[in-house]
């Protein structure tokens, strides 16, 4: 994603899905909630994200992972890394 804003300060991935207008709990995203079997994930660089997903900072090449299923639905392996270099300015 890209963003562009006249004030220079931390964007979140609240704020994203907020744009959007799609719900973005701890436990839900949008109409997919946590259940016994299925669960919402954040992944930032590979690792997991525990608390406060809605104040996940959108860093500069960052790689953000939202997940929503169960354990053998998820990425495997979770992405981590990303080639900035093969992307056009």
């Amino acid at each position: 994603m890209h963003i562009e804003s006249s004030e220079s300060r931390e964007f979140t991935l609240g704020e994203f899905f907020g744009v959007w207008g799609v719900r973005f709990t701890p436990s839900c995203l949008g109409a997919y909630c946590n259940s016994d079997t299925e669960h919402l994930q954040v992944f930032v660089n590979g690792e997991e994200v525990t608390d406060s997903l809605q104040d996940v900072q959108l860093d500069d090449q960052s790689v953000i992972v939202v997940t929503y299923g169960t354990a053998a639905q998820l990425p495997d392996p979770i992405p981590s890394t990303f080639d900035f270099t093969t992307v056009s300015p």
